[in-house]
């Protein structure tokens, strides 16, 4: 096997696929049990930051340095799930929630996301994936 094929028929060198696989898993795991500490110690909000490992893609760069709420149990502010269907967290991605600050203060419009038509687009299209 020299290389994988996705669902739309685009063929990936295989090595690249896997280096992306690896890369993608790990980042969701350092992500996933974050999440999981932060709601064990009643923390709802996050800041979203870029490990600066590839560029900020264009369904990322709404959500750079913009607070979350994990649950949303934080009114006013956009949750986990609905910034993943708008293409946060995609395959690749190097965003994870700031470490330093479990519970970080707004300073003034970090929690409002200015959308563009990527992650409209990328939101119309898991929205259709999930109806199936």
């Amino acid at each position: 096997i020299t290389f994988f094929t996705d669902k739309i028929g685009r063929k990936t060198p295989i090595e690249k696929y896997v280096r992306m696989r690896v890369f993608t898993d790990s980042v969701t795991i350092q992500r996933t049990s974050y999440f999981v500490r932060a709601i064990q110690y009643g923390v709802d909000l996050v800041r979203i930051v870029h490990l600066n490992i590839h560029p900020t893609c264009e369904l990322c760069a709404p959500f750079e340095n913009k607070i979350l709420s994990i649950q949303g149990d934080t009114e006013g502010y956009i949750t986990l799930a609905e910034a993943e269907d708008y293409g946060l967290f995609h395959p690749n991605c190097d965003h994870v929630p700031e470490e330093l600050e479990l519970d970080p203060t707004d300073n003034g419009g970090e929690g409002e996301i200015s959308l563009n038509d990527k992650n409209k687009k990328r939101y119309e299209y898991n929205k259709k994936k999930s109806v199936i």
